[in-house]
């Protein structure tokens, strides 16, 4: 899918219409201060038209600064942003503005002329439109690779994503990337490892810091313990006492005895249960100004998508958080009704066996006996916790032996498809190799990979990644990187974007970010840039006039405000 033209209108007045090349787009400014005239915003505004959420657009992603002008035009219906796309043969229009209504902004929208007014059906369009169905990763994932727009990632090659995205994930996502015909499976293995893990920690959990032979050894002495009690129970010779009534007391007391096993084994997961809900608050976030830039860098879960301070990412994290915590707490809520009903219960038990020990106390050798029946009755008890724990641990062991066998299944038809997987990763490598080669010269820049049906792992790294050092030299490592993959998608028509945005480029060598917008054109991979004027001055041999489809300035800024 490639650019084709973006248009803005403010209250019906057309003031920005802009059309894409198929090769460099160059957004930049005039005069001698460039900052804040929007050129990044133009590159936010085609990403929010994809389905973000826009408050980039007012919110300065680096100070955290809002402009109150902007914020307040955006967000009540003045502006409207007009983005039409190529598809193959077909085009594409969509139309996004936000509007605010009783403190709350909505984002509403359009789609070849049919409404979208909720983020969630209108996001669910767009990833329609690149045939995105896949759980993981998600569309803003796949984004971030080809729009490079947050300074906290600009620089990273291969790791472009947050910093909390896991291997697994990178390798879930370069497969997606390259179109792999078993990604399918890639994902099955994702889950089952994901499984495991959960798997883990509980396992890890219930035995508490022990190994599981402790449990064994523990279960081994109540059992003997237990075991000599019996002995001392039958030596004793009771006169006098009925044996309906000894029956009676004996069933009452088993009936104590199985409520207060069910108890302590409801009792165990309800502890297992507050030590997840303990372990989610501990990763809950306090938003601190005096560090955000710092943390900024560090912030957001769970969705790939950063939007722009890190205030909001803690926001969204910690509501994930508390989703969970709900969730496990509702869990609890109904264990603990259960073990209120099942106290009630043994509550009446006691009372009863209370009932028939006084009317026995008088009965010779009886005290004694009813201490020793008593004695077993708190080792059954113990007995029926430790049974728990372990019968607990095998029937996790038997999960996670299930899981192995299943992940040794997939990765066996995962094997088969890796010849589709080489064929495609040949095909990325040819233009990494070229574009990066041509940038940098001495030795060029591509992927290695390595599936490894033990482990049931894809392993991704770029090679010569080593070589990327400096101040500029990253910058324009990345942007290799991106425009090959726009490149890759464009030349195997995937559903991918065929463009690619860049942002944060003054810190580039002249002579690098040179050779890239040069490839741009010569190979017409769409590359829409922001850049300030002092640099691109330095460029000025790299690029036709024609290349620049927009100048800003203080005087006439992007939203013409």
């Amino acid at each position: 899918m490639q650019l084709v033209s973006l248009k803005v209108t403010n209250n019906g007045k057309v003031v920005r219409d802009l059309a894409f090349n198929q090769g460099l787009n160059i957004i930049t400014n005039s005069g001698t201060n460039g900052n804040q005239v929007g050129k990044s915003s133009v590159l936010r505004v085609i990403k929010f038209c994809l389905g973000t959420s826009g408050e980039g657009l007012w919110k300065d992603p680096d100070s955290g600064t809002t402009n109150e002008t902007v914020k307040k035009s955006l967000t009540n219906s003045e502006i409207k942003f007009f983005l039409t796309l190529k598809k193959g043969n077909t085009t594409i229009s969509i139309e996004r503005f936000l509007s605010e209504r009783n403190g709350r902004i909505y984002r509403l929208g359009k789609i070849n002329g049919v409404s979208y007014n909720s983020t969630k059906k209108f996001k669910g369009k767009i990833a329609e439109l690149f045939n995105h169905t896949a759980e993981q990763p998600t569309l803003s994932t796949i984004f971030n690779r080809f729009f490079r727009l947050d300074k906290s990632t600009v620089n990273n090659s291969y790791r472009f994503n947050n910093t909390y995205t896991s291997n697994d994930m990178y390798g879930l996502i370069y497969s997606y990337l390259l179109g792999f015909s078993g990604h399918e499976f890639l994902n099955k293995d994702y889950d089952y490892k994901i499984e495991a893990k959960l798997q883990e920690e509980r396992k890890r959990s219930l035995l508490n810091g022990q190994d599981i032979i402790f449990y064994y050894n523990k279960l081994g002495e109540i059992d003997d313990r237990i075991s000599n009690l019996q002995e001392k129970e039958e030596d004793y010779e009771l006169k006098g006492v009925h044996e309906d009534v000894l029956i009676k007391l004996r069933n009452i007391r088993k009936n104590i005895s199985n409520l207060s096993t069910k108890i302590a084994n409801l009792e165990v997961q309800l502890n297992y249960n507050q030590k997840t809900i303990d372990e989610y608050l501990s990763k809950s976030y306090e938003y601190n100004k005096e560090v955000i830039t710092k943390i900024y860098e560090e912030a957001s879960i769970l969705i790939p998508n950063l939007e722009r301070t890190y205030e909001e990412s803690v926001n969204f994290h910690n509501s994930i958080l508390n989703r969970k915590v709900e969730y496990v707490s509702d869990r609890m809520s109904s264990l603990e009704k259960e073990v209120e009903h099942l106290k009630l219960e043994l509550n009446t038990n006691l009372s009863e066996e209370q009932y028939i020990f006084k009317s026995l106390t008088s009965q010779s050798n009886l005290g004694s006996f009813l201490l020793v029946e008593k004695e077993i009755q708190n080792e059954k008890e113990e007995r029926g916790q430790v049974s728990y724990i372990i019968n607990e641990i095998k029937t996790i062991e038997g999960t996670l032996i299930n899981i192995d066998g299943k992940r040794n299944s997939n990765a066996k038809i995962l094997s088969k498809h890796m010849d589709n997987f080489e064929t495609k990763l040949n095909s990325l490598n040819d233009s990494c190799k070229k574009i990066s080669l041509s940038t940098f010269k001495d030795f060029s820049l591509f992927f290695a990979s390595n599936f490894d049906e033990y482990q049931k792992e894809l392993k991704f790294s770029i090679v010569n990644a080593d070589k990327i050092f400096g101040d500029g030299s990253p910058r324009a490592a990345t942007m290799c990187i991106d425009m090959s993959f726009a490149k890759y998608a464009k030349d195997n028509a995937l559903d991918l974007p065929h463009f690619t945005l860049q942002d944060y480029l003054e810190s580039s060598d002249e002579d690098k970010l040179g050779s890239l917008f040069m490839t741009a054109n010569s190979q017409s991979i769409q590359t829409v840039v922001s850049i300030l004027n002092d640099k691109l001055y330095e460029l000025k041999s790299y690029f036709d006039e024609k290349d620049t489809i927009l100048i800003l300035s203080q005087e006439d800024k992007f939203f013409g405000l």
